[in-house]
């Protein structure tokens, strides 16, 4: 299986290994992967382990009728403790495919990487509603209707 991540490689070679805790991310980018995984796979446990406690909401509830289409790395800056990740990700929702665009900061702490916060960004994908024979924009090639679409 391909990791929901769009990193190219396998879910157990990529942010399954995160996820399980067997290994930790030796870098942000690796962080922020495996936590819009976890939104995929609604693991809202991981999601607050990856949270920094300063940051964190009192009571995480995640949308159900969100499906999660795709995830696109746009930059990455690291510098010592401290690290930025921009991205845009997809995702329908009400029949309508939107994105979220966030420059996403975190921390390191005792060896691990945390995220903090945020600072949300215009997406540069506009919300559409999918035609006919629209091409899915999960981008395995199939038309929307039979791949994402699919009720």
């Amino acid at each position: 299986m391909n990791c929901p991540c769009h990193s190219g490689q396998a879910f157990d070679l990529c942010c399954a290994r995160f996820i399980t805790q067997d290994e930790l991310p030796a870098y942000a980018e690796q962080l922020m992967r495996s936590r819009y995984t976890a939104y995929v796979l609604a693991d809202i446990e991981y999601l607050e382990a990856t949270w920094h406690s300063d940051f964190r909401p009192v009571e995480l509830a995640l949308d159900d009728d969100i499906r999660w289409l795709g995830l696109e790395v746009l930059d990455c800056e690291q510098r010592g403790q401290r690290a930025t990740v921009e991205f845009e990700a997809r995702l329908l929702a009400q029949g309508q495919v939107d994105a979220i665009h966030e420059n996403s900061a975190f921390v390191r702490l005792q060896g691990r990487w945390l995220y903090t916060d945020g600072e949300v960004l215009a997406p540069s994908f506009t919300a559409w509603k999918p035609g006919r024979n629209q091409a899915c924009p999960c981008a395995n090639g199939k038309k929307f209707k039979r791949c994402c679409g699919a009720t």
